[in-house]
């Protein structure tokens, strides 16, 4: 798999919408549940790698536990304080002076909001 398409934890990225597509190209293939433990490794990257190979690999021997340990991980207050200023410092002049059209650019921050927010606590939209 391509380093860039691998989940690394950053900000911008959902890990449910990674592991979704890991799930669903394992169950085209015929991938058992045993089988994807140990291959989960290869969907991820960077701090998420890290915090696979050392805390979920060595505890966690079901699938669905190591999923539910990760993104449980990637949902922490740091994490979700992390959400918060980057959506804070999300710019569209940002985009549009890296070349991008308006309608690009707005689309852009329209889909960045949307995922990111999803990692902020519901309490933020009340």
């Amino acid at each position: 798999m391509d380093r860039a398409a691998k989940f690394k934890g950053m900000t911008d990225q959902l890990f449910i919408d990674y592991k979704t597509q890991y799930d669903l190209v394992t169950r085209d293939i015929g991938v058992s549940a045993h089988q994807k433990m140990p291959l989960l490794h290869n969907l991820l990257d960077g701090e998420a790698l890290k915090f696979y190979l050392d805390e979920v690999m060595r505890t966690t021997i079901s699938y669905d536990t190591a999923g539910a340990n990760s993104e449980g991980r990637l949902f922490t207050a740091v994490h979700q304080g992390r959400a918060a200023n980057y959506l804070q410092n999300l710019r569209m002049s940002a985009f549009i002076k890296a070349d991008m059209s308006e309608a690009d650019a707005l689309y852009k921050v329209f889909t960045t909001i949307a995922r990111v927010s999803m990692k902020l606590p519901w309490e933020v939209f009340r």
